[in-house]
């Protein structure tokens, strides 16, 4: 059987996990780490996670380097390859079994360089 999709996560539940009404149960900063170091780093995080009983995971990437500033303030044009590489990541089926969705993370908890990532309930697990 094809892994199940990876969907956006629901609105309802992005707005309290943005407005801090739910916290994450796992987190992990993949900043300079390579694209392979971070994809093998992800993937074990997530079947650790998954495994705890985790449910929301905060995946920290960066927003990559600044390219330019304007008035002093560093401006970052989509450059992290870390940030542009987790969406892909996520739809292979390896990533699919464990993460059930994911959406960009809000200012506070990082914003262009985080991302809420709503891990999958363990099957094989008794719950």
């Amino acid at each position: 059987a094809a892994p199940p999709p990876i969907n956006p996560i629901e609105k309802r539940l992005n707005r309290k996990i943005a407005r801090g009404l739910t916290g994450f149960d796992a987190r992990i900063d993949l900043h300079g780490m390579t694209q392979a170091q971070a994809h093998n780093a992800l993937l074990a995080f997530l079947r650790s996670s998954q495994a705890r009983g985790c449910r929301v995971a905060l995946v920290i990437t960066g927003k990559g380097r600044a390219d330019d500033t304007v008035q002093g303030h560093a401006t970052h044009s989509g450059s992290g390859v870390l940030r542009r590489s987790i969406g892909g990541w996520l739809e292979q089926p390896e990533f699919r079994v464990l993460a059930a969705a994911y959406a960009p993370a809000h200012r506070r908890h990082g914003g262009d360089g985080a991302f809420y990532i709503q891990i999958r309930r363990n099957r094989a697990r008794p719950d």
